[in-house]
């Protein structure tokens, strides 16, 4: 055996491969879904293709490569695209299940995810960026590539991925597309929270403002209370020694009114009758 789950050079058949390597690819095809199969030239994949197999076993087990293919075949949306009509090529198709990660030249990376950490491959997110600032400011982004043994095949202009079917007149795909607009959306909820925030810490600033406000005004009015009381009994204090200078003052003008001062008046008591 050789590289991972490529087995070593002994014997070769009539397409230029050992036994064990015919073997190997076999075992590999097996794991294609029985829908693309029916699709293939003669059910398999063709002998001038089989080195791609065999380029994906030196990186990958027949276990790893059943992983790739099963997940590969959901999020590449091979079934609809087949349902639909819409396959362009079938042995394209099949090979882009199993092959590396085209883009990346980190071996470890499995679709942007590192198969021994499980962790997002920089290589990948990096050039991801890369190409979105670059679409997205009117450059030229590569969406047609080639590969051995592969067809050429359209991709995403964002992650890359190969477009099965149809391609998009933005030659975005549909998961890029969603993947923006929930970004997107979460921007939104966050600024939409943050000045939802705002809003309350300024109703609550507000609030704090009134209830300060209220409690200077008591303040003010507790402090003022006195003085308008010194005030009511200063001049009441007035008036009764102003009453009592006028009284004064009639009764030096007219000593016959002394009789009839209430002071005189209580001296003498009640009527007699």
């Amino acid at each position: 055996m050789g590289k991972a789950g490529v087995p070593a050079q002994r014997g070769t058949d009539d397409s230029g491969l050992t036994r064990e390597q015919t073997a190997a690819v076999h075992a590999v095809e097996a794991l294609v879904p029985p829908l693309l199969v029916s699709l293939l030239p003669y059910g398999h994949i063709p002998n001038r293709n089989r080195a791609a197999v065999l380029e994906a076993l030196e990186s990958r087990t027949v276990d790893q490569l059943r992983e790739r293919i099963a997940r590969r075949w959901v999020a590449y949306g091979y079934e609809p695209t087949i349902h639909h009509g819409e396959l362009r090529s079938a042995v394209g198709a099949a090979l882009e299940l199993i092959a590396p990660t085209r883009y990346c030249p980190d071996l470890s990376c499995e679709d942007g995810t590192l198969i021994d950490t499980g962790a997002e491959c920089r290589a990948c997110t990096e050039r991801r960026e890369s190409r979105r600032a670059a679409r997205l400011a009117g450059k030229p982004v590569p969406t047609g590539r080639t590969g051995k043994g592969k067809a050429p095949a359209l991709e995403c202009a964002d992650c890359g991925r190969p477009f099965p079917g149809a391609v998009p007149a933005d030659l975005v795909c549909l998961r890029c597309h969603e993947e923006a607009a929930a970004a997107f959306a979460a921007l939104a909820a966050g600024l939409a929270g943050q000045d939802q925030e705002q809003q309350n810490d300024g109703a609550e600033e507000r609030e704090a403002l009134e209830l300060e406000a209220q409690r200077r005004r008591a303040h003010r009015a507790a402090e003022a209370a006195p003085a308008v009381e010194d005030v009511a009994s200063a001049a009441a204090a007035a008036a009764a020694e102003e009453d009592a200078r006028i009284r004064a003052e009639l009764l030096a003008a007219n000593p016959w009114m002394a009789d009839y001062a209430p002071e005189a008046a209580a001296a003498r008591g009640p009527a007699p009758f």
